[in-house]
């Protein structure tokens, strides 16, 4: 019961979290070099 509401908001969760990952992932790979 309720368990597609709960995929798709699941999936938009994961979309989200994916996409701030890839914003984010340049700038913290370009401070961890820049800090070594």
């Amino acid at each position: 019961m309720g368990d597609g509401l709960v995929g798709k908001l699941g999936i938009d969760l994961y979309a989200k979290v994916n996409l701030i990952i890839m914003v984010l992932s340049p700038i913290f790979v370009r401070k961890t070099v820049d800090g070594r």
